[in-house]
């Protein structure tokens, strides 16, 4: 219920934002940033997990770490693929990071049944 929704919000705040930073400045520093986020986001959470029983106010800290983490990647990364192709190119590129990162989702999916 209310971690999801803080995630999802979380999320799509970050993606808003990272979406226009990524615009202002080199989209691989936000793709790196975002990332630390997450990695640390994880690891607060493996720590809450350590020691139950996990509090709401934990919880919500790390979860808005991970959903700032994951939604501050997803478009520093497009942007970052696409950042110095040239403009002839830049949508089979895109294409193609697309193709494997989705494959990636499909390999994922299937692997976790």
């Amino acid at each position: 219920g209310i971690v999801e929704g803080w995630f999802t919000g979380c999320k799509v705040l970050a993606m808003l934002g990272s979406g226009w930073v990524s615009c202002c400045a080199r989209p691989r520093l936000v793709a790196a940033a975002a990332l630390a986020v997450l990695a640390l986001g994880l690891l607060g959470l493996a720590c809450v997990a350590l020691s139950p029983p996990a509090k709401l106010p934990q919880l919500m800290v790390v979860t808005a770490m991970i959903g700032v983490g994951v939604g501050g990647a997803f478009p520093a990364l497009a942007a970052t693929v696409t950042e110095n192709e040239p403009s002839h190119t830049r949508a089979s590129t895109y294409g193609a990071y697309r193709m494997w990162r989705d494959l990636g989702y499909a390999g994922g999916g299937l692997a976790s049944r």
